[in-house]
């Protein structure tokens, strides 16, 4: 866990032996310290992952006792080492971080006119290293040195290439490059050679369609998925000769890698339809889920086509397309495709058994035509999609523990009227965590004054578990806001069983009318944050229960916070904080404002029938916008209809957090923090 991760590196050199190469080294200027990760393909084979080597599971690959060991940024040497860029500061931590007793014994500015270079060498190198003069080295011999074991070494004689330029280097790229596999002899550095030949010919505008085509056969995978990336490129941005496609589209039988199965899939989508689908078709069934969403996103404007051959396939034989791949068909379709080819997949849908996938295609499709922005009943599906509403409804009203929630998201489709009733009533009554969130999601699409009122009444007999989450659901609207206030105002609500930061976020609620009637309701605001903090110093000196202290992270952080297998991940892992120490840790609970990393920091989402919702910016892309709230839940926007995304300024951790402790309870507290 970092405190300040900085100079992400992947090893490059030669000189630390090939257990190293490829590693991950980070930098974490706060702690004095470097880590490392090794890197790994998960199962799926496409995305990677990074765990500690299994010599520093409880340990750093550079660990220094030195308070003013900064590393910032990491370099792949000459000499195949890692070197080491060290800020040399006595006070790394922001000036706003710092309590004013701590920071009045402290000179800020102490080092801020040093720095630090450090060679990190093997105890004994297992490379023989001789000085190469690239200066006065000829063209061919730079050719040579892009199969370096040495990242330092193919970097540099690439550039001095590629600047060079020329009739005479491109003779020499090509004729190495023409000897395929036997370009470099075998070793760490030929595959990467093999790549750089190819992306300087390419760059240089001189990469010819017939080492193309050699190249995707090439026996490394990471060749062949520059190929296949390369490829579509070519395809796209011209008419590529028929043997470009036949050679692009062979590649899907006899590509056996994932993560090149990936590219080859995205290379696709320049392929022409007649050609492409039948290829794509074949990658569903790729073991693989990215390879498979790659090819369903090729698919483009022949997405109705991709959908109708898939469906056909399993209907033929009993291996055919799962049904994971077919839900992600069907929301693709329904996002993107016009009328009457979703018509025409809502009637196969509705079809289909058992009675289980029939509710999760159809609520795939039909959730894809939600995100597109259009009303589902518009289409004209009522004859077909009615009976299923209603087998739905019955489902989710039987209640149990086997409620599908595709059947819970069928329902959000109804009116609120019809929809209220029945998923109001079993996010009180069930027990089981993935029918609640189903319930909590559908219910997060809706609105008004009734949607207010019933959801409230639920707030009053829901587990304890589920009061953050619906807290924060009424406070997304302004009509939720208003009967929050409603029912404090008339006493049918407390005040201590609302969470701190649902009143600091009505005070400070994105609608003026709302603020206003928190003022009249609520009062004035609570004291400031620093004689809170001072008050509450003897918690410091005070015998701390760790056992108490899990009850109290167990009401009152858990929502946000995850500890020792405990909670939600919304906020910091808590494990990375408490290496600050009791002091440190006691400021960020009790004033959670006063430094506040960007990726914690919260943002309130408006959309323009009015649904707010405030809490960190997971996703941003193109089209969506997705922010995770307190307790975990997700709301997705289409970007097209926000109404405004602003950052609130504060984290999303609440002040007022303290409200009814004693210092013992805060000692507890930083007690159960604490342990390990």
């Amino acid at each position: 866990y970092f405190t300040g991760a900085t100079g992400v590196t992947l090893y490059r050199g030669d000189d630390y032996g090939p257990e190293y190469r490829g590693d991950a080294f980070v930098a974490d200027c706060g702690s004095n310290l470097i880590h490392r990760k090794k890197l790994r393909l998960s199962a799926d084979g496409v995305v990677w992952i990074g765990e500690r080597a299994s010599d520093e599971q409880r340990s750093e690959f550079v660990a220094s006792t030195d308070n003013w060991f900064r590393p910032v940024q990491f370099y792949n040497a000459p000499d195949g080492c890692l070197w080491v860029i060290d800020m040399y500061r006595e006070t790394i931590e922001h000036p706003w971080s710092i309590p004013t007793a701590i920071k009045q014994q402290l000179d800020l500015d102490s080092g801020r006119d040093r720095g630090r270079l450090w060679r990190l060498a093997a105890d004994s190198s297992p490379v023989p290293r001789t000085r190469t003069r690239l200066t006065e080295e000829g063209i061919s011999n730079r050719v040579a040195l892009l199969g370096h074991p040495n990242g330092w070494h193919r970097d540099t004689a690439a550039r001095w290439l590629y600047a060079k330029g020329g009739s005479e280097v491109v003779e020499a790229l090509n004729g190495r490059v023409r000897l395929g596999d036997r370009a470099f002899p075998d070793g760490p550095g030929a595959a990467p050679g093999r790549i750089q030949l190819l992306g300087l010919l390419a760059a240089l505008g001189a990469l010819d369609d017939s080492v193309r085509i050699q190249a995707l056969r090439d026996p490394d995978p990471a060749v062949r998925g520059w190929a296949y990336r390369g490829m579509g490129d070519r395809l796209r941005h011209g008419n590529g000769p028929d043997a470009l496609v036949d050679a692009l589209v062979a590649r899907v039988a006899s590509e056996s890698d994932a993560r090149a199965s990936f590219d080859l899939a995205l290379a696709l989508a320049a392929v022409p339809g007649d050609r492409r689908i039948p290829a794509l078709a074949e990658l569903l069934h790729s073991p693989s889920s990215w390879v498979r969403s790659a090819a369903i996103h090729a698919a483009g404007v022949d997405i109705p086509v991709l959908w109708t051959t898939a469906l056909k396939a399993g209907e033929k034989s009993r291996s055919g397309v799962d049904d994971p791949t077919l839900m992600e068909l069907a929301l693709t379709l329904g996002r993107a495709g016009s009328p009457d080819p979703i018509r025409a997949a809502l009637r196969e849908c509705v079809r289909q058994q058992p009675e289980a996938r029939a509710f999760a295609l159809t609520a795939s499709l039909l959730e894809g035509v939600r995100r597109s922005g259009r009303d589902v009943r518009g289409l004209g599906v009522g004859d077909d999609l009615d009976p299923m509403l209603q087998r739905a409804v019955a489902v989710v009203r039987a209640g149990g523990a086997a409620v599908p929630p595709a059947a819970i998201r069928l329902v959000g489709v109804l009116p609120a009227e019809g929809a209220l009733p029945v998923l109001v009533p079993g996010l009180v009554s069930s027990e089981t965590t993935g029918i609640q969130e189903a319930l909590m999601a559908t219910l997060a699409r809706f609105g008004g004054e009734l949607w207010a009122r019933e959801l409230a009444s639920a707030l009053s007999s829901a587990p304890p578990r589920l009061r953050s989450p619906i807290q924060a659901l009424l406070l997304s609207r302004q009509e939720g806001a208003m009967e929050i206030l409603r029912r404090l105002d008339s006493r049918e609500w407390s005040f201590d069983r609302m969470d701190p930061d649902v009143l600091n976020r009505l005070r400070t609620h994105g609608n003026a009318a709302v603020r206003s009637r928190a003022e009249a309701v609520l009062g004035e605001p609570p004291p400031s944050r620093q004689s809170v903090v001072e008050s509450f110093i003897p918690a410091l000196s005070l015998a701390g229960d760790a056992n108490r202290g899990r009850r109290q992270f167990q009401e009152r952080c858990s929502t946000c916070h995850a500890f020792q297998g405990q909670g939600v991940t919304l906020g910091p892992d808590l494990a990375s904080v408490v290496a600050n120490g009791k002091e440190k840790l006691l400021v960020s609970i009790l004033d959670p404002n006063r430094d506040v990393a960007p990726n914690f920091a919260a943002w309130s989402a408006e959309s323009a029938d009015g649904q707010t919702s405030i809490g960190i910016l997971l996703r941003q892309g193109e089209d969506t916008v997705t922010v995770r709230q307190a307790g975990g839940v997700e709301s997705t926007f289409k970007t097209s209809a926000l109404r405004e995304l602003r950052p609130e300024g504060r984290s999303l951790m609440p002040e007022g957090l303290e409200s009814g402790w004693s210092s013992q309870d805060l000692a507890d507290l930083l007690e159960y923090l604490s342990s390990r």
